[in-house]
């Protein structure tokens, strides 16, 4: 991906843990009762999938809510559509829930990076309906996973 807002990421993809072998028709137990997803697992790990590039695609320029007195914006943006692609082509397929982390700033002296932020796939969409497909993914912030794995 060649632009000049591109960022350099990260992909992450979650891993149950849970050793527990229950099953209820086709679908994961946990306690007995049945699992829609692993949101509600406790016991996760974090894959590293590759390095990867993203480019914010949404228009950061649109509408926005005002506060009540009317001087400023609240910037309540709840989701960010990005273009994304594995820094070597094909090395990856992006799923939905995984983990971006934009990668922001210098290195310090171990490499790493200032500032990660952390976004999660929601979702995959398009902007025109002509095959190939240009998709944008769907992301969340995710404050919590703002952490080095």
């Amino acid at each position: 991906m060649r632009h000049p807002n591109t960022f350099t990421c990260q992909l992450f993809r979650k891993s149950v843990d849970r050793v527990d072998s229950g099953i209820m028709g086709d679908n994961p137990t946990m306690g007995g009762l049945g699992v829609i997803a692993t949101d509600d697992e406790e016991d996760i790990s974090w894959a590293f999938v590759g390095n990867c590039f993203s480019l914010q695609t949404s228009d950061t320029f649109g509408n926005s809510l005002m506060n009540e007195v009317g001087d400023s914006n609240n910037a309540s943006i709840d989701s960010l559509r990005f273009m994304i692609e594995p820094e070597v082509y094909g090395s990856f397929k992006i799923k939905d829930r995984d983990v971006l982390h934009v990668l922001l700033g210098m290195a310090d002296s171990q490499g790493q990076p200032l500032v990660r932020l952390a976004f999660q796939i929601v979702g995959l969409e398009t902007v025109n309906n002509i095959s190939p497909y240009s998709q944008r993914y769907v992301c969340n912030r995710r404050d919590d996973l703002n952490i080095d794995f």
